[in-house]
């Protein structure tokens, strides 16, 4: 699936939500990025935002960790693409199970979608369903199109967090 909006996506927050029975209450989702120039690597481990680094590229990508502030999330991304520097072409977004302790069949009702603020919702994806038996998934990129940005769903499944960034070139 690509979506591209007319003028391009502008400000896209990232969202997961879930609900757990009391006994798994300590099972946690995360969302991760990865802020990629042409070379498809990341320049330095700074360009890896998750709950260890808060944001990149002085506040354009931003994770509030652990805090309902839209729909119900329980964690949000935000990515501002017009603060993004030019050299970035690519931010892949990634979600997995905190510390891979648990596949996404152990999250009742998790989810992840994307909004833009000008479009609205681009995407909605129920992890449980679509991914049963993992820990670990990128699940799209945001990729710059010429002057405008463009979501590209991938569904690319992985190990855990430390392969995802392995991947994408960071020093695990």
């Amino acid at each position: 699936m690509i979506v591209g909006v007319r003028r391009g996506l502008h400000k896209v927050s990232i969202g997961v939500s879930w609900d757990l029975a009391p006994s798994t209450a300590q099972l946690d989702l995360d969302i991760a990025a990865f802020v990629l120039p042409a070379g498809g690597i990341v320049d330095s481990d700074h360009d890896f935002v998750f709950f260890n680094n808060l944001s990149a590229c002085g506040g354009a990508i931003k994770l509030n960790v652990d805090s309902a502030v839209f729909h119900g999330w329980k964690e949000e991304m935000t990515v501002d693409t017009a603060a993004l520097p030019d050299r970035i072409e690519r931010v892949v977004i990634a979600i997995c199970s905190y510390g891979g302790e648990a596949l996404f069949r152990d999250f009742p009702a998790g989810r992840v979608e994307l909004w833009d603020s000008d479009a609205g919702q681009l995407a909605r994806y129920d992890l449980a369903a679509g991914f049963p038996e993992d820990s670990a998934m990128v699940y799209a990129d945001l990729r710059r199109d010429g002057d405008r940005w463009i979501l590209v769903a991938r569904g690319e499944r992985f190990d855990d967090l430390a392969s995802i960034a392995r991947s994408m070139g960071v020093k695990v």
